[in-house]
């Protein structure tokens, strides 16, 4: 973009600059050619020196953007209190997002929680937050990272289906869809 005319006038730029959701200056148009007015000088560097160089796209705030598949958990015997769901989040962004919190209408309670081997023990311990960097999936396998319905408000049964919400920082509130399915 540029902000001066062929013949090097000066252009009158009041209220025509704005900043755009980036937080960038954007150039909104002009209303007349004139002499330069006082300081004049002045304004024409702070112009300059937001302009975007020819060639070049202006600079773009950078987004997560998740994908949230895979979502499925297994079938619970009768009377059973807890269960564990497995997906992906695959975040095709240019940011970073961290996954804040879960909750479904068929638990009292969701977890996030790791599986770590010491020495000869698997222990499960929560986790407050996960991490789904820019260009790359996390995801909740069975033996590693993965999700805790605790309190189970009933059984889960083969072909069920129900929602579980997950609340990032970046990306606010997403809904999976849970199936239900004796395969992995």
């Amino acid at each position: 973009m540029r902000f001066l005319s062929s013949q090097a006038r000066w252009l009158r730029l009041p209220a025509l600059l704005t900043t755009c959701a980036a937080g960038a200056l954007v150039f909104v148009g002009v209303l007349r050619a004139a002499d330069p007015p006082p300081g004049a000088n002045e304004a024409a560097s702070a112009v300059q020196s937001a302009q975007v160089p020819a060639g070049q796209a202006p600079a773009v705030q950078a987004r997560p953007a998740l994908l949230i598949d895979r979502a499925r958990a297994r079938p619970t015997p009768p009377g059973a209190t807890v269960a564990a769901v497995y997906l992906r989040i695959h975040n095709a962004g240019t940011a970073e997002d961290r996954l804040l919190r879960l909750s479904t209408p068929v638990a009292d309670r969701v977890q996030v929680h790791e599986t770590q081997h010491e020495q000869s023990m698997v222990r499960m311990r929560e986790v407050a937050f996960v991490d789904v960097p820019a260009n790359a999936s996390v995801e909740a396998t069975p033996g590693g990272l993965h999700i805790m319905l605790l309190g189970l408000t009933r059984p889960l049964q083969n072909g069920d289906r129900f929602p579980l919400t997950l609340v990032f920082a970046h990306s606010g509130t997403l809904v999976a869809n849970v199936s239900v399915r004796t395969d992995p």
